[in-house]
C-alpha cells in the first residue's frame, strides 16, 4: 500500500502503484553500416542495424532504440528522417497510426552530428513470432544526405531491442 501524509503529521493508506515491468531480454549490436541517399523513399541504412528477437509472451512490450553514430544533411536547407521498421516492411510509426518519420531534422545550415537517439515501442507485437527491427532513412529534398557514412570516420551506431514484461 501507498502511505501518504495530509500535511498535519497523520498518514493514510492509499492505492499502490502497479508493479513496474522488468527487462526479460536485451539484445544489442553495433555497426558502421551507412547509407547515402537522395531518395524521399525510406531505405534500410544497413543490415548491421538489424536486431532479431523472439518475444517470450505476446503481451510483453518490445522497446527498440538506435543511437546513430553520424548524420550529415550535406548542405543548407536539406533534411533527413528516420523510421524503425519491423521485418523490413512495417514502419512502426505508421502501423501505430502516428507518423512515418520517427525522427526528423531540418536545418537551414549544414548539420553534421552524432549521438541521435531514436526510441520506439512496438505496438504491433501481439505474437511470440521471431522478428527483426532495423533502421531506415530518407530525405525529402532530393538532395543527398548521409546516415553513418562518409564523414563518420569509423563511428559506430548502437542498436538495442528489449522485451519488457507487462
Amino acid at each position: 500500500n501507498l502511505i501518504t501524509s495530509n500535511g498535519s503529521g497523520s498518514v493514510t493508506l492509499g492505492t499502490a502503484f502497479p508493479p513496474v515491468g522488468k527487462v526479460l531480454q536485451y539484445i544489442s549490436a553495433t555497426t558502421t553500416n551507412g547509407l547515402s541517399t537522395s531518395s524521399s523513399t525510406f531505405a534500410e541504412i544497413g543490415t548491421g542495424f538489424r536486431v532479431t528477437i523472439t518475444p517470450t509472451s505476446a503481451s510483453n512490450r518490445i522497446i527498440i532504440r538506435y543511437t546513430m553514430g553520424w548524420e550529415d544533411n550535406g548542405a543548407d536547407g536539406k533534411d533527413l528522417a528516420y523510421a524503425i521498421y519491423k521485418d523490413g516492411s512495417t514502419n512502426l510509426g505508421t502501423a501505430a497510426s502516428l507518423f512515418s518519420d520517427m525522427s526528423y531534422n531540418y536545418c537551414g545550415i549544414r548539420l553534421q552530428s552524432s549521438g541521435r537517439v531514436i526510441t520506439f515501442i512496438d505496438a504491433t507485437t501481439n505474437s511470440t513470432a521471431e522478428r527483426y527491427y532495423t533502421l531506415f532513412g530518407r530525405t525529402t529534398t532530393a538532395s543527398t544526405v548521409q546516415f553513418n557514412t562518409n564523414n563518420a570516420s569509423g563511428r559506430r551506431a548502437l542498436c538495442e531491442v528489449m522485451e519488457v514484461q507487462t
